[in-house]
């Protein structure tokens, strides 16, 4: 009953003198962290280089198997998404079967909650987005999303969106800027922006175009207010 009130409670104060001050803050922490952060990261390339996707995979029509489907009402995933998906991972996780992690309908709306579930099921994940408008998008982490001060994770990561249409954005090389797991947000590419940013409570989003994945703003604008969030670990 908690989760259902503060849903609806969200839609009441939509537009208040309240809502304008905390969207104005976290716009602010979001341009204040990124600018912090570059400097620190900058120079990585290269290093992590040797853990880029390999493009010469060949494209798999497999749909893995995903545990957990079965106690969400409706997944934001379809086959044709996951086909996607998969084909854009590395290839030693392509034929791995997943396992539902995190759901904000089973769940709540909290990143402290899959914080928690992510510790429980290690590795690579799929994250993925739904806004309030019906734009599905989301991520590919290669690492843990554990709590850490700085960027982490390989070029193996990648953004993708999948409605209104499919597509991947890998890493161009840039900058190594490719996870970011804090207290207060989670985010994917960096540079000056991020590809894409969510809050504490999975309340609200940020996406834009991001030198890390050279991606364009995947939601159906640059902030956005999220209906539903999904995370689907590897069953390894």
């Amino acid at each position: 009953m908690q989760i259902l009130y503060r849903r609806f409670s969200r839609g009441r104060i939509k537009g208040s003198k309240l809502d304008k001050k905390r969207s104005s803050a976290r716009k602010n922490t979001k341009t204040s962290l990124q600018m912090s952060l570059i400097g620190n990261n900058a120079n990585e390339g290269s290093v992590r280089h040797r853990h880029a996707v390999n493009k010469s995979n060949i494209l798999m029509d497999f749909v893995p198997q995903r545990k957990g489907l079965k106690k969400l009402k409706t997944s934001l995933l379809m086959n044709e998404h996951v086909r996607a998906i998969v084909n854009g991972m590395p290839s030693h996780l392509q034929a791995t079967d997943w396992k539902l992690m995190y759901s904000s309908e089973l769940h709540g709306y909290s990143l402290h909650t899959l914080y928690a579930k992510a510790r429980r099921l290690k590795g690579p994940s799929v994250l993925v987005v739904k806004d309030t408008d019906g734009y599905v998008f989301g991520g590919f982490a290669s690492h843990t999303w554990r709590k850490n001060v700085s960027f982490f994770g390989t070029g193996e990561c990648f953004l993708f969106s999948l409605n209104p249409k499919i597509k991947m954005y890998t890493w161009t090389g840039s900058n190594s800027q490719f996870l970011l797991a804090r207290e207060e947000c989670l985010g994917f590419g960096g540079g000056g922006s991020f590809g894409l940013w969510l809050d504490a409570d999975f309340e609200t989003g940020n996406s834009n175009p991001s030198p890390t994945f050279s991606n364009p703003t995947l939601s159906s604008k640059t902030d956005f207010s999220v209906s539903t969030v999904e995370v689907w670990g590897m069953d390894r």
